[in-house]
């Protein structure tokens, strides 16, 4: 449903569960994130939350901009003075 209304969708997998069909990378318009449980170390732990991080920054823009697409007025006010 959120799809067919335009709005961005945000995937977010486990490492090691096979993508096909729709879910396939690079097939779908989605953003999506692949999820390790099995990241232990504090470098690969951070790395993964800065990516993330940026990746739901991304989400977050584009939800705001299909936000402001869908609510600013039809037309604009001129001033002819």
């Amino acid at each position: 449903m959120t799809f067919q209304y335009g709005l961005p969708l945000i995937l977010i997998f486990e490492k090691g569960v096979r993508q096909e069909g729709i879910y396939a990378f690079g097939i779908a318009p989605f953003t999506i994130l692949t999820w390790d449980s099995e990241v232990r170390t504090l470098l690969m732990l951070s790395l993964t939350v800065s990516r993330w991080k940026e990746i739901l920054q991304n989400w977050a823009a584009e939800v705001r901009g299909g936000y402001y697409i869908q609510t600013q007025p039809e037309f604009e006010y001129m001033n002819n003075d």
